[in-house]
């Protein structure tokens, strides 16, 4: 017969136990081995970016990169500005464009009614009256002027309201003021 090892079962669990403790070890170094390596990437994609950053911070900061952003920025101020007006403008055209009594062809006309010896120094012109100040030779080119005026169809009324000086003498000087009431008149001058 043989004999009776009353041990074997606790060489056997002593056995299990090492043996389990084996692969809580490779378990836990195989998971430490893991953060290590995860850790050393992260690492390494933090110093490449860190450098990328740096790069780019260089060249953003250069000078002529400065300057064309600078320019940008001036560029859509000067934008944001006639952005601005635009807007006004387009909401004021079209009551405008119906009140439209000074037009170029009325501009033309007076000019074209200008006689010799008669010189302008300010014209002021609104939707109503026409203003114009000015010299003369003699107060004869003054009333064919002022005659001219008159002849005018978009004109309603022309009035002296101030003449001084006198031209006694060759190059003397007559200052005058005309007054031109205008037609209600709406025309287009582009038809």
């Amino acid at each position: 017969m043989g004999d009776f090892n009353f041990f074997v079962k606790q060489n056997e669990s002593s056995k299990t136990i090492k043996y389990n403790k084996k692969k809580i070890t490779l378990v836990f170094s195989f998971f430490l081995l893991l953060i290590f390596i995860f850790t050393s990437m992260i690492i390494v994609k933090t110093t490449i970016l860190k450098k990328d950053i740096s790069k780019l911070q260089a060249q953003i900061n250069k000078a002529e990169n400065k300057a064309i952003l600078s320019k940008y920025e001036s560029n859509k101020v000067t934008m944001d500005i006639l952005s601005r007006y635009k807007e006004a403008t387009n909401t004021i055209a079209p009551t405008l464009e119906g009140k439209a009594t000074i037009t170029t062809a009325l501009i033309n006309e007076i000019n074209s009614n200008i006689p010799q010896g008669v010189t302008f120094k300010t014209i002021t012109m609104n939707d109503a009256t026409i203003d114009i100040q000015g010299t003369g030779t003699n107060k004869a080119a003054i009333a064919e002027f002022t005659h001219n005026l008159e002849s005018i169809k978009t004109i309603k009324e022309v009035k002296i309201s101030s003449i001084s000086g006198v031209s006694l003498t060759p190059g003397g000087q007559i200052n005058f003021t005309i007054n031109c009431k205008l037609k209600d008149v709406v025309k287009n001058e582009n038809k």
